[in-house]
């Protein structure tokens, strides 16, 4: 990992990457971790409500967690792409 990440400044990959370009890809591997949060909910207030759940509700702190452990294979993709 420090290879690849030590090549995105070694190579002149930026001259031909425009920022925009850059923050549309991000904002797109954060907008697409939005489903976390959307199904979650859907899924405490469908499945996991009522007198005898079968599980307790998903919490919001866990909902982060998979919201950033899920961010780490799309880095280490667009850093190995490179």
């Amino acid at each position: 990992f420090v290879y690849l990440g030590m090549a995105a400044f070694a190579f002149p990959i930026w001259d031909h990457i425009g920022w925009t370009t850059v923050a549309v890809a991000l904002f797109a591997c954060f907008a697409g971790r939005l489903q976390i949060y959307i199904f979650s909910f859907i899924t405490n207030v469908c499945f996991r409500r009522g007198p005898n759940p079968a599980m307790p509700p998903i919490s919001t702190t866990y909902m982060h967690v998979m919201y950033f452990s899920g961010l780490r294979g799309g880095v280490a993709f667009a850093i190995s792409a490179v």
